[in-house]
């Protein structure tokens, strides 16, 4: 975009997922002009963001995202973020994807951050190998309990791998009860 001269990676927090052409990263800088969640920079190469994280992606071909597959965490995941509570210490996500309908179901994103649990149930659809997500039901708890159910979830990503064995995924969480609650980040989970 525009703020490319801006956008560097800051290259001690880049881990690469290299079978999968994904790299990691953090903004050197916070930018709220960063967050897209999805951007097609060209055929090959899409880049998912958030205002302080980001991964390029090479994705998968519209034409091999076919049949039913089920995505989760597992050992190959992994997982870039933080929030007012400080870095996410653990993140575990899920869904159903029917290609052939495009139809998302079964969505569910579960974050820590220090004594923040953050939940979140979602739908979605995938059309020519873009994702649309929305939420379900949320919520945060802590230590003293339910913090909140009213989250404002801005959530995307895409496929990628040949036979889109990986989904890539971006997240921005926010506390409407209170605002200074937030968590954001980039995942992967593998079918």
């Amino acid at each position: 975009g525009s703020n490319s001269s801006e956008l560097k990676r800051a290259t001690s927090d880049n881990a690469t997922s290299e079978d999968f052409s994904i790299i990691w990263g953090k903004w050197d800088r916070s930018i709220d002009s960063n967050w897209g969640i999805v951007t097609q920079v060209n055929d090959s190469l899409t880049v998912v963001s958030t205002s302080k994280y980001f991964a390029e992606v090479n994705p998968t071909p519209v034409a091999n995202l076919k049949g039913n597959a089920s995505y989760g965490s597992g050992l190959a995941s992994s997982f870039i973020g933080s929030g007012s509570a400080g870095e996410i210490s653990s993140l575990l996500a899920a869904m159903d994807v029917n290609f052939d309908t495009g139809t998302i179901t079964n969505g569910n994103l579960q974050i820590n951050v220090t004594d923040q649990a953050w939940a979140v149930d979602f739908i979605g659809s995938v059309n020519a190998g873009v994702v649309g997500l929305g939420v379900t039901a949320a919520q945060l708890i802590d230590s003293s309990g339910l913090v909140s159910t009213s989250i404002n979830a801005n959530l995307g990503g895409l496929f990628t791998g040949s036979a889109a064995e990986i989904f890539v995924g971006g997240f921005d969480l926010q506390d409407l009860v209170n605002p200074l609650n937030s968590v954001e980040g980039i995942y992967t989970i593998n079918r």
